[in-house]
């Protein structure tokens, strides 16, 4: 019997067709389908019966254009880079300019705006990240201006503080040279001390102090005690100021990201029972004033009561003119605090919830 012929149909014959598409059909596709997307637009804004976008015109033009003209592994690699991204140093900018596109196309991903809100703050740099959170915003646009203004005050305060690094190691220069050019008929003076006769490298005090930390072997740890005595009077410096009970007695005391330890001082530790132990090094410490101290004693187990909460510190006791206390970065650090200078206020965590402090000149008036 001979072979049955088969006749390939049109429809079959276009399918084959379409499996090769130029550039210019494609093309031509997807403007029918922009069009075609415009139209239910323009449909949607009729029913309306105004030019207003309450009816969610927006959200379907985009799922349209994406469900249709996006392949899918395109689609994956976009979603992952929306759940990746994270702000690159201080460039803040660029990372809200592409959330917001990625957010916008993949908007069925957000369910409520307090997803969308919360993975915004999620990809802020640690620097800002726990002020934006104690903020709680309410919407995307807050959100982003909380972080924008807390970026913006972190990028002048890096500044400020470089300019007066500057400033300082242009004075010690200054200072260095001023000694090395004493002049015949003219005594040394030394500007640890002020007694004439020798410079500040030779200085006994330093040497006595640096033996002091060196026996049996120790070597000093650098800390800072930052503008000690004129921090409450200069309003660009990262402190807040305050009255608190530390050991169920009124202190005086100062909230200073510029310490690297805490403080307490050589007159109040007197009314705090407990003996203090001997570090196995010493610690050079400077004061606001330039002056360096070794201190090798610390006060273990203090306990300071923040809205009636209670918080261990380790203190360490060293001359202060103006606070009680200072409570450094190391216990700043330990209860992820942040403190926010424009309101004089600090936030502490403590388990679930955040305690807000507020020092003195802010909107409550003293520490509670």
């Amino acid at each position: 019997m001979a072979p049955k012929r088969t006749t390939m149909s049109t429809t079959d014959q276009e399918t084959i067709n379409a499996t090769s598409v130029t550039n210019a059909q494609l093309q031509a596709m997807i403007d029918q389908g922009v069009t075609a997307a415009l139209a239910v637009r323009d449909a949607l804004r009729s029913t309306n019966g105004d030019d207003s976008h309450n009816s969610g015109t927006c959200k379907t033009l985009m799922k349209m254009m994406t469900d249709k003209y996006y392949p899918r592994n395109e689609i994956k690699k976009l979603e992952m880079e929306l759940w990746d991204l994270k702000v690159k140093g201080t460039d803040l900018e660029s990372y809200t300019q592409r959330y917001q596109e990625l957010a916008l196309l993949y908007g069925r991903t957000f369910s409520e705006e307090s997803d969308k809100i919360e993975k915004y703050i999620g990809g802020l740099s640690d620097m800002i990240h726990g002020s934006v959170v104690t903020s709680k915003p309410k919407t995307m646009q807050e959100a982003v201006e909380i972080a924008t203004e807390l970026m913006d005050r972190k990028i002048r305060t890096f500044a400020e503080r470089e300019t007066a690094s500057k400033r300082k190691s242009t004075e010690n220069t200054n200072n260095a040279n001023n000694q090395r050019g004493t002049g015949l008929g003219q005594k040394t003076t030394c500007y640890e001390c002020g007694v004439q006769g020798h410079f500040k490298r030779e200085c006994p005090k330093l040497k006595n102090n640096n033996n002091h930390g060196n026996q049996g072997g120790r070597n000093n740890a650098p800390a800072r005690v930052y503008v000690v005595g004129r921090a409450g009077t200069d309003p660009d410096v990262n402190v807040v100021t305050g009255t608190i009970l530390l050991n169920n007695r009124y202190a005086s005391v100062l909230f200073d990201t510029g310490a690297d330890k805490s403080f307490v001082s050589t007159t109040f530790s007197t009314q705090i029972n407990i003996t203090p132990s001997t570090l196995d090094h010493c610690y050079d410490v400077e004061l606001a004033n330039g002056r360096i101290i070794g201190l090798n004693t610390i006060l273990r187990g203090c306990m300071i009561n923040l809205l009636n909460h209670p918080f261990n510190i380790n203190l360490m006791p060293v001359e202060l003119g103006s606070f009680d206390a200072i409570i450094g970065m190391d216990w700043l650090e330990k209860y992820q605090s942040v403190i926010v200078c424009a309101e004089k206020i600090v936030r502490i965590l403590w388990g679930n919830e955040t305690l807000i402090i507020h020092g003195d000149g802010s909107n409550q008036g003293n520490a509670t």
